[in-house]
């Protein structure tokens, strides 16, 4: 394609393809992002961002909120039912992908609110979250409103849905109490990334660590954070957990 003076547009090194039909090489997460996650007051910010934009603020502000409370994958958000929400006992049955193990979640009040206005604007729907033709929300969908509200933020980095899945696994390493012979201060280091130099793991951190892993499910985003945000802590390997 040609400009009106006639000139081939410059197109940067990194999109030019090869050959006319090779797409060029994808970037790594690292050079587009400083990291995987967002922080609680990160997440704030995108609802009340996601509050302000369009006709349907509030729905796609409410699966912000579903997603960083629960740890949705994008697909399990967007196939939620009102058959597994429970709005009078506040409960919430998740449905995990990928062979995990369901479960049942408690909701909150800011949930509840915000998932009764949902329903009353949309009552004959089956799914929770739908278009404005009434049919369920696709991942495709949420991830460009998502990647939209993003922009529209005050943010400097692209941001995609599984950073709201990372996020309530930050959040949980933040407040979960430390394991015995580990300061908070060194536990919040070590959920941020940083590394904190730390004694030989003990005898009684080691039964304590494995009894929390036993209480979580197996292919959950907590146990792989809580076996992650240890084995920084102290050094050693996650095998040793």
């Amino acid at each position: 394609m040609r400009n009106h003076k006639g000139e081939k547009p410059v197109v940067p090194q990194h999109l030019r393809t090869q050959n006319g039909t090779v797409p060029p090489k994808r970037q790594p997460y690292r050079t587009r992002r400083p990291r995987e996650y967002l922080t609680p007051a990160e997440v704030e910010h995108l609802m009340q961002t996601a509050q302000r934009r369009g006709r349907y603020g509030h729905r796609d502000a409410t699966m912000i909120l579903l997603a960083y409370r629960h740890g949705f994958r994008v697909a399990e958000l967007c196939a939620l039912r009102w058959d597994q929400v429970d709005l009078k006992q506040g409960l919430v049955h998740v449905q995990r992908l990928k062979q995990g193990l369901p479960s049942v979640h408690p909701l909150r009040g800011p949930e509840l609110r915000a998932l009764r206005r949902v329903q009353r604007d949309m009552p004959s729907a089956s799914y929770v979250f739908t278009t404005e033709r009434g049919s369920p929300m696709t991942s495709a969908g949420f991830r460009k409103l998502l990647a939209r509200t993003g922009d529209a933020s005050t943010l400097a980095f692209p941001i995609h849905p599984h950073m709201l899945r990372h996020a309530c696994g930050y959040k949980l390493a933040l407040t979960m109490p430390p394991p015995p012979g580990v300061s908070p201060a060194a536990q919040q280091s070590a959920a941020r990334g940083e590394t904190v130099p730390q004694k030989q793991l003990p005898a009684e951190a080691l039964l304590d660590i494995r009894r929390r892993l036993s209480m979580l499910p197996p292919r959950s985003p907590q146990r792989r954070q809580l076996i992650q945000a240890t084995a920084q802590l102290y050094g050693v390997s996650e095998d040793t957990l």
